[in-house]
């Protein structure tokens, strides 16, 4: 099995249980006792830096900014965490994933020698820390995990790490309202994106048009190129004659009457053509005679 401890709390879990364990809770550190350790890690860690206590205080505090996983080569120490829980053990032939964050006071019981590799947030190695390189720690209790790259400033002058500024509730979420996002120790405001210019909504009247489009057509006595819908008739009342017929029985009286003036003016016009005719002839029978009369005179 592998004991896991969270703040102030201890879970037993096999390894592939790992993956499941709470993750709003904050992972101190992982140990794996010797007879369970997996031999590809034995193997790997061959490959990692060695550590030996000879030289260095027996005692002595120590914060991991960056996670470390150890394999004990041999010796024994004794470690103290500083939010409180129970101090534990490690001693040769057992494997400890000391999480960011983690801060404790060594006690070596016996001279130690220890495999060692940095990883990163994404679980691959990476290069030692830098001790001159600028930090910032967490002020939240039980925290203490580095968080230079980013973080918030309260107004109570605390640097509060992403993590425990976003699940914080109650009384300590209000204590952060106001607080600084900082990036590298220096205050950082978020670029706003640009909105997008909506796309214009068609008018509901468009519609209602190409609807009523038809009732309209069918209205006027069309439907379509072809087809055609007589209008109804409109209905007569009983014993009243219509503006309509009215109006076509006074236009079928005028045509007789403009006829009739028609005829009598034609009769007018024949007869005076007569009168006009008959004074022709009598005038021209009038000069022939003269004529005539004068030719026998010259004749004698």
């Amino acid at each position: 099995s592998v004991e896991v401890i969270f703040q102030r709390t201890t879970v037993r879990a096999s390894l592939h249980e790992l993956p499941h364990l709470p993750a709003e809770s904050m992972v101190l550190y992982t140990l794996t006792r010797a007879p369970e350790v997996d031999e590809a890690i034995v193997k790997a860690s061959t490959a990692w830096d060695v550590w030996d206590s000879k030289g260095d205080p027996t005692k002595f505090p120590y914060e991991y900014p960056v996670e470390e996983r150890v394999l004990i080569i041999c010796g024994k120490a004794e470690l103290t965490p500083d939010d409180g829980s129970e101090p534990f053990t490690i001693e040769a032939g057992d494997a400890v994933r000391f999480h960011v964050g983690f801060a404790c006071n060594w006690k070596v019981l016996e001279p130690m020698k220890k495999y060692f590799q940095y990883y990163g947030d994404d679980g691959k190695e990476c290069a030692p820390p830098d001790p001159d390189a600028p930090k910032i720690a967490c002020d939240n209790e039980g925290c203490g995990k580095e968080c230079w790259d980013e973080s918030f400033y309260t107004k109570g002058g605390l640097d509060i790490c992403p993590r425990c500024f976003k699940k914080a509730r109650g009384a300590e979420k209000k204590s952060y309202i106001g607080a600084v996002h900082q990036k590298k120790g220096e205050a950082f405001v978020e670029e706003e994106e640009e909105e997008a210019p909506k796309p214009k909504r068609k008018r509901a009247r468009t519609k209602a048009k190409t609807k009523a489009a038809p009732r309209r057509q069918q209205k006027k006595g069309v439907v379509g190129a072809e087809e055609e819908v007589a209008a109804p008739e409109p209905k007569k009342k009983k014993g009243a004659k219509t503006k309509a017929a009215t109006q076509l029985g006074n236009a079928e009286e005028q045509p007789t009457h403009h006829t009739t003036r028609a005829e009598a003016h034609e009769k007018h016009l024949t007869v005076d053509a007569a009168d006009v005719n008959d004074d022709n002839r009598t005038t021209r029978s009038e000069s022939a005679l003269a004529k005539a009369s004068v030719y026998r005179r010259r004749l004698e």
